[in-house]
């Protein structure tokens, strides 16, 4: 059972077998409604790049940096971009994963340990 969301090591997962052999892994599991481009981080970058900032880590920096108000607005502005809109719902994940309620990720350095 997954406890604990873990991008970093999703992300080694994709380019150790290949983005080709996971979407199909995926397919043949029955995830048919959403679309996976690349890794956790290309997906993270996107989104970002979305709200107008060359990475996520730029859009990090910025928000970290941002007096509160600006950054909070920074972070809405990521959220609501094309990249961070689900292509699949919690619902249709978990009758076909078996799982039984999503938990939210950390960043690797809060992981690693």
């Amino acid at each position: 059972m997954l406890t604990i969301s873990d991008n970093t090591a999703t992300d080694v997962l994709i380019r150790r077998v290949g983005i080709e052999r996971v979407r199909a892994r995926l397919a043949g599991l029955g995830f048919t409604g959403f679309h996976l481009p690349g890794t956790i981080q290309h997906e993270f970058d996107t989104a970002a790049r979305d709200a107008g900032f060359a990475s996520w880590e730029a859009m990090a920096d910025a928000v970290r940096d941002a007096p509160p108000e600006e950054g909070e607005a920074m972070w809405q502005r990521v959220l609501t971009s094309p990249g961070m809109r689900p292509q699949t719902t919690w619902p249709h994940w978990s009758a076909r994963s078996g799982a039984t309620r999503p938990v939210p990720s950390k960043p690797a350095r809060t992981c690693a340990g």
